[in-house]
């Protein structure tokens, strides 16, 4: 079985947790697959309780977004190293690690329609 699992940064701010939490919702609704989010610091559920949530749940295939804008340590580095001692942990699952937003052309268009009102 396959799911979807989302991870964003975190926050100390309830606020931002919580509008994370309404991506996933969202994103969720749209898919026909189970969709889980995590946080990579700073707010629970961690990466390690979704995978092993999702493990439990029968998915041994994981489609890993991260909800972040551009390839630093944490998409080169922190997240590929939680999955590969997760791998070991769990033996018989697989992750598909996907690329970060970055100048995905959807994204920019949503900046430019941001600032079209603003433009005259």
């Amino acid at each position: 079985m396959k799911g979807i699992l989302i991870i964003g940064h975190g926050s100390r701010i309830k606020e931002g947790n919580e509008a994370f939490e309404d991506l996933v919702k969202i994103i969720g609704e749209k898919e026909n697959i189970p969709v889980r989010g995590a946080h990579l610091s700073l707010a629970s559920p961690t990466i390690e309780d979704s995978v092993r949530q999702m493990y439990q749940d029968g998915i041994k295939k994981i489609i890993v977004l991260p909800y972040f804008l551009f390839g630093g340590t944490h998409i080169r580095k922190h997240i590929p190293e939680k999955l590969e001692v997760l791998k070991k942990e769990l033996g018989d699952i697989e992750f598909i690690l996907t690329e970060p937003l970055a100048n995905d052309p959807l994204i920019i268009q949503a900046l430019l329609e941001r600032a079209e009102p603003y433009l005259d």
